[in-house]
């Protein structure tokens, strides 16, 4: 499925594809994840490392607009039906890169 990593490490935003669950574990380099309590454009939601703050040395972290905390590694932007499942990222690369900044 299609979805916007946002890198800590290379503090870029761009797309990538993802398969299932253990898509997104790899994407975001984790063991458990989390979703951002914050709708972004086409009903999207950002997805974190839910140890992220934890982790040491910390990779990065990012500031989405409208948030009111930082987010500590890795996130990636999914898209979601009504009834939570995943599907394709309704948003743009250009559209999260105007809400996100790094730290």
């Amino acid at each position: 499925m299609k979805a916007i990593k946002i890198d800590v490490i290379k503090k870029e935003v761009y797309e990538v594809d993802y398969k299932g669950t253990d898509g997104i574990y790899k994407q975001l380099d984790c063991t458990c994840f989390c979703l951002v309590p914050k709708k972004l454009p086409g009903g999207d939601t950002i997805l974190v490392d839910d140890e992220g703050i934890y982790r040491r040395p910390q990779i990065g972290e990012f500031i989405v607009s409208g948030y009111h905390d930082e987010l500590s590694g890795h996130g990636i932007v999914v898209g979601n039906t009504r009834s939570g499942n995943s599907r394709d990222c309704q948003s743009s690369v250009e559209e999260i890169k105007r809400l996100i900044r790094f730290v």
